[in-house]
């Protein structure tokens, strides 16, 4: 799962106030999506994800969903499923009847859910500029009005060399997130949002006695 992008996401907006920026407008749309997001319990997102590479033949397409409550998440993909405490993820591969348990780090230079989830995400070092809104998309797709803000990385060892996230102007929560890798591959997260849903009081917690008996555990954490 690591090597895969996600979305969503999408809880950029929890981050703001970690990091300053001189974009003023930017800055402004991303805190009133802040001052909502910080009144929810928590997030439920459904999502559905694409991704393009024409020069290796790539067209993937799936949906998932993902929930997530302060630094715990879970997001459920087609065959896979991963769990977050905030300090360790574990992967649940479906297909391959396995489960790794890892370490969270932040400094692998990879953009995965378990970064963009994180509290911490902004501090990693990123800029962000206001693109300017979805004016054609609206009249061609008949999509919501959003802002659409750039963000890129000061770490060129990073996979990705920018992504822009759509901000719906009704809501101030997120519609859209586009990643470009260096490898030429172009991820899409088409997001929707509901925020405090009901969710059992052990709902991130990895019960691996629910697992079938010839799945696998590796415990690849860091010693």
């Amino acid at each position: 799962m690591r090597n895969s992008l996600f979305l969503l996401a999408c809880c950029w907006v929890c981050l703001l106030p970690a990091y300053s920026q001189t974009d003023l407008k930017a800055q402004t749309i991303l805190f009133a999506g802040y001052q909502k997001y910080k009144t929810f319990q928590n997030i439920k997102m459904e999502f559905a994800y694409k991704s393009e590479n024409k020069e290796i033949n790539l067209d993937q397409q799936y949906t998932g969903t993902g929930y997530v409550q302060g630094l715990k998440h879970r997001i459920i993909y087609p065959e896979t499923e991963v769990l977050t405490d905030g300090t360790n993820i574990w992967t649940y591969y479906k297909q391959r009847k396995n489960v790794n348990i890892t370490t969270y780090d932040p400094k692998d230079g990879t953009l995965t859910p378990e970064e963009v989830f994180r509290e911490d995400f902004l501090q990693s070092g990123l800029g962000y500029k206001y693109v300017g809104e979805n004016t054609e998309e609206v009249k061609t797709n008949k999509t919501k009005p959003a802002d659409i803000i750039e963000f890129t990385p000061k770490d060129t060892k990073r996979t990705y060399m920018k992504f822009r996230i759509w901000i719906n102007k009704e809501t101030n929560l997120m519609d859209k997130w586009v990643i470009w890798l260096r490898n030429g591959t172009i991820t899409t997260y088409t997001v929707t949002i509901t925020p405090n849903v009901k969710l059992e009081p052990k709902f991130f917690d990895f019960d691996t006695s629910k697992l079938p008996k010839d799945v696998k555990i590796t415990d690849r954490r860091k010693k």
